[in-house]
Formats: structure tokens, C-alpha cells, sequence
């Protein structure tokens, strides 16, 4: 809804994301107040949700104390993207707190993909190429400071694969929970672990 209410060309080639949430003029355009309305309420809601994503993914705790530890640690930081990105809902890219709040929310959703996307990774009852998509897509941004952002010439594009990449990555866990019988299981208790 959003976007059908900027009232120019909006392209990830030209824009951030963010852009969609702020009313006031820039040199990237701007939305109407009923468009970036939508967008902020976005935001909070899709924080919201992430909170309880990130919390269901108890469903994968084994009884191995490392790859849980590392679990829980990744989905420490998803809550803390989940407050992030209510945080960016409400200081719209029209206000100065926005960046104290984006730039830390992309650099946990890179920790939130990394860290839980190492605990999946040989995981029973998780697809292989689901946790290596995930690791790849948590990659991005420490790739888009360090390696490609001085040989981008437009570094926006690198933001929208990481928001639609991760979001990506979560329907393919809810569709693996979903298709299988996670829920059911003794959560771990077919693994082939060591209790260190």
C-alpha cells in the first residue's frame, strides 16, 4: 500500500526501503502521509511478528548445549531486530533517531541469519540449503560495508536483497514447519549428540 502511494518513480536502483515511511521532501522523493502511514504501521507490525518468529523457533532446541546456546543467542538478536524494526516504524525516515535505529537493526538481522542459520545447519529436522540461503543472505551487509558498497554505484539494490532475503528465508522455515512434523517431535531427540 505503501508504494502505491509514492507519487513518483520509486526503484531499489534509486531508493531505500525506508524512504516508503517519510513524508518529507529529499533529493530520493518522498510519500504522501497516507503512504508512509501504512509503511510505519508496517514496520511496527512486522516487528511485531518477528518477535514471535523468532521466539517459536524453540522448536529446534536439541539436547546439544553448543548448537542450542548458539540458538538462543541468534534468537536473542532477532528480538532485538523484532524492537528495531517497531523502533524504525515509529522514528520514521523523517527523523533523526531513524539511523540510530536502522544501522543496528541491519547489523543484528546479519547476526540473527549468521548465528541461527549455524545452529540449523545439520540440523535433523532442517534442510541444508535452507541454513546455507539463510548464512548467505546474513552475509550481506558485513559484504555491503567492507567489499561492494565502494564499487556500487548504487548501493540500494544490496538493502532490498537483504530485507526480501531474509524474508525469504523465514517462509522457508515456517513452510519446514509447517510440512513437517517439528511440532510433533521430542525436539531433538533423534539427533546424534553429545551433551557438552
Amino acid at each position: 500500500m505503501a508504494y502505491y502511494h509514492w507519487p513518483s518513480a520509486f526503484s531499489p536502483l534509486s531508493n531505500f526501503h525506508s524512504d516508503l515511511g517519510g513524508t518529507m521532501a529529499s533529493d530520493r522523493g518522498a510519500n504522501t502521509a497516507l503512504g508512509a502511514q501504512f509503511y510505519d504501521a508496517g514496520q511496527v507490525f512486522q516487528g511485531l511478528a518477528l518477535i514471535l518468529f523468532v521466539g517459536g523457533l524453540y522448536v529446534y532446541y536439541t539436547r546439544n548445549r553448543r548448537r542450542q546456546a548458539v540458538l538462543v543467542a541468534g534468537q536473542l538478536a532477532g528480538i532485538f531486530v523484532g524492537i528495531a524494526l517497531i523502533m524504525n516504524g515509529i522514528y520514521s525516515a523523517d527523523f533523526d533517531g531513524h539511523a540510530a535505529w536502522v544501522i543496528p537493526l541491519f547489523l543484528a538481522l546479519s547476526a540473527t541469519l549468521v548465528l541461527t542459520n549455524i545452529a540449523l545447519y545439520g540440523h535433523p529436522e532442517f534442510p541444508r540449503s535452507a541454513a546455507i540461503y539463510g548464512g548467505f543472505v546474513g552475509l550481506i551487509p558485513p559484504m555491503m560495508l567492507y567489499v561492494t558498497t565502494p564499487m556500487l554505484e548504487s548501493p540500494f539494490v544490496v538493502e532490498w536483497i537483504l530485507i526480501y532475503g531474509a524474508m525469504l528465508w523465514v517462509l522457508l522455515v515456517i513452510i519446514n514447519v509447517l510440512l513437517g512434523e517439528v511440532l510433533e517431535s521430542d525436539h531433538g531427540t533423534g539427533e546424534v549428540t553429545d551433551v557438552k
